[in-house]
């Protein structure tokens, strides 16, 4: 069985906790740019990563 998990990168979860700062809904952010909504919402309640 392989793992199908998709890795994303820290830059982008950054990406995603920006834009979610700026007044970005997660859905928004899941339409434009695939990730679940739970997802999402994990990295944003995880506080910031600052990756760059």
């Amino acid at each position: 069985m392989t793992n199908t998990a998709i890795r994303y990168t820290p830059e982008f979860k950054q990406t995603l906790i920006d834009l979610h700062e700026k007044g970005h809904s997660f859905k928004e952010l899941h339409e434009e740019y695939g990730p679940s909504l739970d997802t999402i919402r994990k990295w944003v309640s995880g506080g910031h990563c600052h990756c760059h």
